[in-house]
C-alpha cells in the first residue's frame, strides 16, 4: 500500500473487509477530540468501537461495558503505518484487537485464544 492510500485510510474500509454486515450508528462514546466511531453488527449482535491514531484504553473499554450491556463489544484501535502502531504498543489493551492501515488484510489480534470477537 502506498503512502497516498495509507493516509486516506477509514474505520469503514476495515469493517467492510472484517464485518461486512456492520452498520456506523450514531452514538457519541467519547471527547470530540477522539477519533472513534461506533459501528453495529446485526448478524453477531456485536458494537463494534474503532479508535483511530491511538489505543484504546482500560477505561474507555470499563466506560463502554458498563453502557453496553445488551451486546457484545469489539474495541479495535486502529493505525495508518507499523510505526505508528509500534509507537503505542505497550499501551494497547488486552482481548483487544489492532488493525494497521499498510497491511489491510490483516488484523493483530490480542486475544490469545480467539480470533475477531468481542471482550
Amino acid at each position: 500500500m502506498s503512502m497516498k492510500q495509507t493516509k486516506t485510510y477509514t474505520a469503514k474500509k476495515l469493517i467492510s473487509h472484517f464485518i461486512p454486515d456492520a452498520k456506523p450508528i450514531d452514538k457519541k462514546i467519547s471527547h470530540a477530540k477522539e477519533k472513534i466511531e461506533v459501528f453495529f453488527s446485526e448478524k453477531n449482535n456485536w458494537v463494534v468501537i474503532i479508535k483511530k491514531d491511538k489505543p484504546v484504553t482500560e477505561r474507555e473499554i470499563k466506560t463502554q461495558c458498563k453502557k453496553i450491556t445488551q451486546h457484545k463489544i469489539v474495541f479495535i484501535s486502529a493505525f495508518k503505518t507499523m510505526v505508528d502502531f509500534q509507537k503505542h504498543c505497550d499501551a494497547i489493551p488486552w482481548k483487544t484487537h489492532v488493525w494497521v492501515a499498510e497491511m489491510p488484510d490483516h488484523m493483530i489480534h490480542f486475544n490469545g485464544d480467539k480470533f475477531m470477537g468481542p471482550r
